[in-house]
Parts: C-alpha cells; structure tokens; sequence
C-alpha cells in the first residue's frame, strides 16, 4: 500500500471505490457537491447511472481508496462545448492540494476536448471551491482571472475560450 497519493482516470470498473468516496463524504460536504441533502440511495443511484461515455471521473487514490474525485460532465450525451465539472475531496485528506490536482487535471481534460464553457456544480459556489480553483490556475502564470459576477470565477484558462462559471443547482436541476 502506497502512502503517496495516485492519481488516474476512473473506468466502469471503478463505481464500487467512487461509490464507497461518495459514502464516506460527511453530510455537508454532500450537500455542497449534490446542492441539497442526499442519502445513500440517492449515490447508490448516481453511481451507477453514471455514463463513462460523456462523463471522465478523475480520482486521487490513497492505498486502495478514492480519497478524491474530480468529475468532468458533459450538458450532452456526447462531449460538446459545455461540461459541468465538481470536486470532492474527503475532510481528512483536504489542504494538501489533492483538490487542485484533480481540477488541473479537469481543466486540462476540457481543453483537450475544445470544452468552451465549464459549470461547477453543486451548491452554489462557494469560497473553498473558489480556492481550489485558485489553486489549480496558480500553476499557469499567464492566466488572468476576470468576471463581471461573482459567479465568474475564470476567463482564459489556459486557451482563451475555456470560462469557468458557478451554478446554483438542485440534485433533479
């Protein structure tokens, strides 16, 4: 067992380990990933309805656990021009940057796939969120956050046609 971090894709094979992470979330950090509270059949549900063909779920292992995850959505059945993307990271494994390595990897997944607009779901956008978005852009030095709303929270990462925008949604929104 590694004691070091991993950080890989997760695939159809995975939904036991990204179920157990979901699980292990206390409640008010479900309730800022989902928007509302859920219980355990609601992520059961979730879970397993995830389409691995529009949807790429990036996640930090630690041993053999999922420990974080970074979800790239797309609106679309396929992947288009605008994804939804959400970070959890469990309570004991927060502050050491694993949130902004799983949104890098994210950002840098939308930028492969011409992704022009990226919404962060969940409950609306809050000040951690914020820093890990933050955090992530720290390591392109020629990014220049603007907005005209507090909801902005990104313009130009790294290609100038990716924006990062905070929605206020309802787990059925």
């Amino acid at each position: 067992m590694s004691i070091f971090p991993e950080f890989r894709r997760l695939t159809p094979a995975d939904r036991a380990l990204l179920f157990a992470h979901l699980w292990r979330l206390e409640p008010d950090c479900r309730r800022a990933r989902f928007g509302e509270p859920v219980g355990d059949g609601f992520l059961r549900a979730y879970v397993t309805g995830t389409n691995f063909t529009n949807t790429l779920l990036y996640a930090c292992l630690a041993g053999p656990e999922v420990r974080g995850v970074g979800e790239l959505r797309s609106l679309g059945p396929m992947w288009g021009a605008e994804c939804e993307a959400a970070v959890t990271v469990e309570r004991p494994w927060r502050n050491l940057g694993i949130g902004a390595a799983l949104m890098r990897g994210l950002l840098e997944e939308a930028e492969r796939r011409s992704v022009s607009r990226i919404y962060l779901s969940g409950a609306p956008v809050g000040k951690a969120i914020q820093r890990v978005v933050e955090k992530a852009l720290a390591y392109y030095p020629h990014f220049s956050p603007t907005g005209d709303s507090a909801h902005v929270l990104a313009n130009t990462y790294p290609a100038p046609h990716i924006v990062i925008l905070g929605i206020e949604r309802g787990v059925n929104g």
